[in-house]
């Protein structure tokens, strides 16, 4: 009787913990299971101690106590013979077992989730403890920032003093400028008055010079007139004396004679005293008009040379004027870039003003940020407390209940599959696949992951069949083929498994969700980052292992139409069509000899870094910048290295954790997005260290 009250005793103060067990936790699980359960369990102990009031002598009953006390209930439909002669006891005590089967196997369960509930806390503490130290350096990043725009602001300021002050002086100059022009004008028409009145002298200085020649011409003619006067008068004197001769012979008849002779005489040496005067002055002009000759052949020289000099001053007078014009003209264009400047200045000091502010409002935000992590670290850290305080409670009630020996019911377990494109160690896949094994555990589902030997849909088919036979109720898939799987994907669904499609779609299929990347974005985020890369110009070559896969196809398009805003960016070449990476390294570089003129290379799939490591060391890519895609370890090290410039990078590492939650979300009916993209995001050397 004592120990019949004692047992009642204890499984009433078990209800009450259980029950206070759900109050504490308030979880669907708990509230689920453990009231029903609960409510179970007091509906037993009511009939069991109204019954044990009513038989208290009754044998069976005594049996059944020492039973429930020993624990032993495996097989105590052998041990207590009551089913036929105490069908009330008997059907008490079954649905106690029963009540305990699935009491302990819920417990099970609680204790099981409890585990992923304090490992999930722990990484969320983690994760807190991270998002605490980076917001911390975001926030002191900020306050310097906000301190850096502060300086830049002034520099600005004083700069756009510097801005006045030049266009004030440019607006001076302008005003010089146009007063040496007017000047430089005046100069040159003085300049031609001078050359021609320099040509006028020189044409008079010609004339003066001919009428001089003709002077001496005419001093000589006159020399020789007066020589044969000379020669007359000598003639005539001899003359005079031949006659005064005779008249001296003629005696008295010639005395009339003599003295005409005489006269004669007088005046033939008259005209000879005459002709030598005359030829004295006539050598002296002859002399002067010499000296003349050679003073207007001297003046004539100068006056050459002079207006030689003329010609030369008017010809850099031309040259003043034509570069006088030219400064004009670059000092319109300096007036109209330093307008240009200014309006830049305006705007570079609103932008400036702008980020100030946002630098402000970003340093108070992230103070704000780092406050609301500290919080979360501390609820973080609370949950974990209260995670590890459920889970001492709960593997107390598990040792009380564990006692029962009663055979446990087996639960089968959601079995889901995985299948890739490529091996589950590919740099692309592994943290994918491993998050999805973690994700898979914590959901209690059993993870098959699958890959074809070749990246292709034929055996792709063959392992999504096997899988189907081994009793899978979801399949997540990478479709090697988009038009290939879909109708796998459609006889799937007539066999009732839904199937998820990640990284690449198959949209005219039956599948129920895909969960990837947008590729046209991010194939426009590509061309945004070649543009950055490129400073606006530049020859491209874009490498894909396969221009006519979907996404492949998305990201070249995508690429295209964002650099059709950039005229100076021309993609020359594309090379595609090998998947080996062998093959493919060999038509890169046939690509590359083709085309040598090119700037950069943009790969478009996780492969392509590998594919530049062996080109590398031929020298073919020297000077030349590369882009290359996905957040893999490859990547990461070639831009530590130098080799990549940047890289642009999916989120892949969650594709398949997000398809485990979808599939939960689904078993639970409800309802889940068809088409859920993660954007992409640019790694450089900067932001890899963070």
């Amino acid at each position: 009787m004592r120990k019949t009250q004692v047992m009642i005793s204890s499984l009433v103060s078990l209800l009450f913990s259980f029950v206070g067990l759900w109050l504490l936790g308030n979880s669907e699980i708990m509230s689920g299971r453990l009231v029903v359960i609960a409510a179970n369990l007091l509906f037993l102990l009511i009939i069991f101690s109204c019954l044990h009031k009513n038989n208290v002598a009754s044998p069976p009953i005594s049996e059944v106590a020492e039973l429930i006390k020993l624990g032993k209930l495996e097989g105590w439909e052998n041990t207590l013979n009551i089913k036929k002669h105490h069908q009330e006891l008997f059907f008490i005590v079954h649905e106690f077992t029963l009540v305990i089967k699935k009491f302990r196997s819920s417990v099970k369960d609680i204790l099981k989730l409890s585990n992923v509930v304090i490992e999930t806390t722990n990484d969320s503490t983690e994760i807190s403890k991270s998002m605490l130290t980076a917001n911390n350096a975001v926030s002191a990043g900020a306050e310097q920032q906000a301190q850096d725009t502060e300086i830049c602001l002034q520099t600005i300021s004083a700069l756009s003093d510097k801005f006045d002050n030049v266009s004030h002086a440019i607006c001076i100059t302008e005003d010089k400028i146009q007063n040496l022009y007017q000047l430089n004008a005046i100069g040159n028409d003085n300049m031609s008055n001078t050359r021609v009145r320099s040509e006028e002298a020189k044409n008079t200085f010609s004339n003066v010079m001919n009428t001089v020649v003709k002077l001496k011409d005419s001093a000589n003619n006159i020399n020789q007139i007066v020589g044969a006067m000379t020669q007359i008068a000598n003639q005539t004197n001899l003359l005079s004396l031949n006659a005064s001769i005779e008249a001296a012979r003629a005696g008295e008849f010639g005395k009339g004679f003599s003295v005409v002779a005489g006269e004669i005489r007088k005046l033939a040496e008259q005209s000879f005293r005459s002709s030598k005067q005359i030829a004295d002055i006539i050598s002296s002009i002859q002399g002067e008009i010499e000296t003349t000759v050679d003073l207007i052949s001297s003046t004539a020289d100068k006056i050459e040379a002079q207006a030689q000099s003329v010609n030369e001053v008017s010809t850099t007078f031309k040259d003043i004027d034509e570069n006088v014009k030219e400064v004009v003209v670059q000092q319109t264009v300096v007036k109209d870039s330093m307008t240009e400047l200014l309006n830049m200045k305006n705007k570079l000091t609103d932008a400036i003003i702008n980020v100030a502010t946002i630098a402000q409002e970003s340093a108070a935000t992230a103070e704000e940020t780092t406050s609301m992590n500290m919080q979360l670290k501390q609820s973080g850290e609370v949950l974990y407390d209260l995670a590890n305080k459920l889970k001492d409670t709960v593997e107390d009630v598990f040792s009380y209940v564990n006692k029962y020996d009663v055979q446990e019911e087996q639960k089968k377990r959601m079995k889901i599959a995985l299948v890739t494109v490529n091996p589950g160690d590919n740099p692309f896949n592994k943290a994918m696949v491993e998050n999805a094994r973690k994700t898979a555990d914590k959901y209690d589902y059993e993870l098959l992951v699958k890959w074809p030997k070749h990246p292709n849909h034929e055996e792709q088919a063959e392992i999504v069949e096997e899988l189907c036979k081994e009793g899978i109720q979801y399949l997540i898939i990478v479709p090697a083929s988009a038009e290939k799987i879909t109708s796998i994907i459609n006889n799937m669904h007539e066999r009732g498994i839904a199937t998820i499609c990640i990284d690449s779609d198959a949209p005219n299929s039956k599948r129920i969700s895909y969960i990837g990347t947008d590729n046209y974005a991010a194939g426009r985020n590509a061309g945004k980052l070649i543009a950055k890369c490129l400073g606006g110009t530049g020859n491209i070559i874009v490498s894909s292992p396969q221009a006519t896969w979907p996404n492949m196809q998305q990201r070249i398009q995508g690429i295209v139409d964002y650099l059709a805003d950039y005229p100076q960016i021309k993609m020359i070449a594309s090379q595609t069509g090998y998947v080996d990476l062998n093959e493919r390294s060999k038509d890169l570089e046939r690509v590359i000899k083709e085309y040598p003129h090119f700037d950069m290379i943009v790969g478009i799939n996780t492969s392509f870094t590998q594919i530049v490591d062996k080109l590398k060391s031929k020298g073919i890519l020297n000077g030349k910048k590369m882009i290359g895609f996905d957040n893999v370890p490859d990547n990461i090290r070639a831009l530590q290295d130098g080799t990549l410039h940047a890289v642009l990078a999916q989120r892949q590492d969650i594709f398949a954790q997000v398809a485990i939650k979808c599939i939960y979300e689904h078993s639970s009916r409800k309802v889940i997005n068809k088409i859920e993209n993660l954007d992409t995001y640019e790694i450089n050397k900067i932001n890899m260290r963070h």
